[in-house]
């Protein structure tokens, strides 16, 4: 009998009227996340030692648990949907909202709460019942048979409810839309060797990158010039704060879809005439849009300045005082996707450039947005469909 749930969206937007189906042959993406891992957890338990006084890291005490988990349901409670084959739902949307909450204040993109009709099987537990994955195999199996056989946690707190729900499900309707920030401008970006960043902003890059696939699109840096160093930086600091993996390309139209397999695309800072080329010679801003639809673009300098409509301004504001800003171009054709002008690191600029922005900004009728290293403008692009 199909019975009506609210979930939470949170690993990819989906649509009114799209089905799913979830069983043992049609997987979640935890599933993937989880036997990603699967050699490592075999070497864990054959060597236990090896790894005794090593902190694991959380993606590998998950993949412990649910690999424990799967174990003990195949084994004992075949007829409970698998957690690796599940859609995790709610019974009322008070208790969606709880969880949609939950997971915006830990930073994981979060796009709305949809009504969805469930005709499969349904297995209620209690989310305190879970717990990190250990070297101890045994402990693992017993902490996975607690979670199975509903017992009452051992933190004594309150259950925390989680429904898993598998077989033919269909979204119904959208409840609660999240109009999510996935547009970072920024002067200074990640780049610690030549911008200055706080540790505000190297919190919140570690909210956002944690656990995620990060793109850094270098073209605004070649190697000849002098923002090519912070390359390799970027890159670093992105794997320092927890990306699974942080990628350096140079874009270009035969490599452009890569985008597309990025959880994060950074910008990287430099010369912004070879993104404006980019822009115009390949699908750049049509791929960016679509990754935009899951994912977070983070810019740093030229990397902002690209989402205007046009980047003149800064060529004429700063012409004559660096050899990138004296070339003409047949278009200075940008993004177009945020309604600002930004002129960033304007903390190092003299006076002469402050007088000539205000002056360009009333002989030409726009609004120059003056960005200092360390500070973050935050867009929904959705916000401008």
């Amino acid at each position: 009998m199909s019975q009506i749930y609210y979930h939470v969206v949170t690993d990819k937007p989906i649509k009114v009227g799209q089905e799913l189906i979830l069983d043992e042959s049609h997987h979640s993406g935890v599933y993937d996340r989880v036997y990603s891992l699967k050699e490592k957890v075999d070497d864990i338990y054959k060597n236990p030692n090896k790894y005794k006084n090593i902190e694991l890291d959380h993606h590998l005490k998950v993949a412990l648990r649910e690999l424990a988990m799967e174990e003990v349901r195949k084994e004992k409670y075949p007829e409970f949907p698998s957690r690796l084959a599940s859609l995790y739902v709610s019974n009322t949307l008070d208790e969606a909202l709880k969880w949609y909450n939950l997971f915006i204040e830990l930073g994981r993109p979060t796009y709305s709460i949809v009504k969805v009709l469930v005709d499969g099987n349904i297995y209620i537990g209690d989310a305190e019942n879970c717990f990190d994955g250990t070297v101890d195999k045994n402990k693992n199996l017993e902490l996975a048979e607690n979670y199975w056989k509903y017992k009452e946690n051992p933190k004594g707190k309150e259950p925390i409810v989680e429904i898993l729900a598998n077989g033919k499900i269909k979204v119904i309707e959208i409840v609660k839309e999240n109009n999510m920030e996935n547009i970072l401008v920024t002067s200074g970006g990640f780049n610690t060797i030549n911008n200055y960043v706080s540790d505000e902003n190297i919190e919140l890059f570690k909210k956002i990158a944690n656990g995620k696939k990060v793109l850094i699109i270098a073209n605004a840096a070649p190697r000849e010039s002098g923002n090519y160093v912070a390359r390799e930086n970027v890159k670093e600091n992105f794997l320092n704060v927890g990306a699974t993996k942080a990628d350096i390309v140079d874009l270009n139209s035969d490599n452009i879809n890569i985008m597309l397999e990025y959880d994060v695309i950074y910008g990287l800072g430099g010369n912004v005439t070879h993104l404006i080329e980019l822009n115009n010679t390949t699908s750049f801003k049509e791929t960016l849009i679509k990754f935009l639809e899951k994912g977070i673009y983070i810019g740093e300098s030229a990397g902002s300045m690209i989402l205007a409509d046009d980047i003149k301004y800064i060529y004429d504001i700063k012409k004559g005082t660096k050899p990138k800003y004296d070339v003409i171009l047949d278009s200075y054709k940008g993004l177009g996707l945020i309604d600002i002008y930004v002129f960033p690191h304007f903390q190092r600029e003299n006076e002469i450039i402050h007088e000539k922005t205000s002056s360009y900004e009333a002989n030409n009728n726009i609004k120059i947005t003056r960005l200092n290293d360390g500070e973050i403008l935050k867009y929904s692009y959705k916000n401008r469909l």
